[in-house]
């Protein structure tokens, strides 16, 4: 029997009607989110970083007899791995992938589920029509990939935890990790990626209070499995609408040229896995910028605060991916 490929090792194994050179043609020529391994060094050539992702999830090994409900199930990779981990039953879900015009997800899917022979059930339904008179509940629910689509993140965890008998699996993109307290980033239009789709970013604050809101009375955030220095989109200027600019004169005594200079070439050189393009640093003038802001609106001895404080936060992540698991 094959291992889980969170384990590190093992591929989909095909039905004996699916021969590897078969399997090869089927899968080439298409458009894939997942990547899927059917060993003999054929794989489908997604773009998401499934295999790494899956060892982040920290899904249980074994399965067996448990109901799965994988929400926004795309190309079905994570529906099929808990099948193969023992699952008894599971319902992989999707909408707007599988509605989408020129979409390739829909026929992937069935594609591999006749490749491995699967049981896994399917169902065209959107988040917001999710209900157990619908779809049923579910010991474990997957929800990856699909926060930061919501227009309604609430509304869509509380429909996800109607669902939820025991566990809930998120993985989301994550935003303002800088903030200690509950926020939340909104991406305007098409911002993030490109993609008018994408609408917000939570921190880990607001990700576990949104839980808690939704009904789930424990969460684990685990730590972000891709990080970014940078905010997922640049901020705009400080003082932008008034048309203000700092200057090396307005830095604070406990601001140096030296650290301004830094948090530009740190913003230049940051990578932006989240999304968007590389910033300065909050404000896009990096720390000496925060200060001169703040002494402009004569906040004193605060912007010094500020200026040690945004020196500190240069060093940690501000977005990425994160994983979380939320109990009922």
């Amino acid at each position: 029997m094959h291992q889980p490929l969170g384990s590190g090792a093992g591929s989909f194994e095909p039905t004996a009607d699916w021969s590897h050179d078969r399997v090869r043609r089927a899968v080439e020529g298409r458009d894939w989110f997942h990547t899927f391994d059917f060993g003999r060094g054929v794989r489908t050539a997604g773009y998401d970083d499934t295999l790494a992702k899956l060892g982040h999830l920290h899904l249980p090994s074994d399965m067996t007899g448990r109901t799965v409900l994988d929400v926004g199930t795309y190309d079905g990779f994570f529906a099929f791995e808990c099948e193969r981990r023992g699952a008894e039953d599971v319902l992989a879900t999707d909408s707007w992938t599988w509605n989408w015009p020129g979409s390739s997800a829909r026929a992937n899917f069935d594609l591999v589920r006749d490749i491995l022979g699967s049981q896994v059930r399917s169902q065209v339904i959107s988040v917001e029509e999710l209900a157990p008179d619908i779809v049923g509940s579910f010991d474990i629910v997957l929800f990856l990939g699909v926060l930061y689509h919501a227009p309604d993140p609430l509304g869509y965890l509380r429909r996800v935890r109607s669902v939820t008998r025991e566990m809930l699996v998120l993985e989301t993109v994550v935003d303002l990790l800088d903030v200690e307290v509950p926020a939340v980033a909104y991406y305007p239009g098409a911002s993030l990626n490109g993609d008018a789709s994408n609408h917000f970013g939570p921190n880990r604050a607001a990700l576990a209070g949104l839980l808690a809101d939704a009904g789930f009375s424990r969460v684990e955030c685990f730590r972000p499995w891709t990080v970014n220095g940078e905010y997922a989109l640049a901020p705009k200027p400080l003082g932008h609408a008034q048309g203000s600019e700092a200057t090396g004169a307005d830095m604070s005594d406990d601001t140096t040229a030296d650290d301004a200079d830094g948090a530009a070439a740190e913003g230049q050189a940051a990578g932006t896995e989240a999304g968007g393009p590389p910033a300065a640093g909050p404000g896009g003038r990096g720390a000496a910028g925060l200060v001169a802001s703040a002494r402009e609106a004569g906040l004193g001895g605060t912007a010094r605060r500020a200026g040690a404080r945004l020196r500190r936060w240069r060093h940690g992540p501000r977005s990425g991916r994160m994983v979380v698991h939320a109990w009922v």
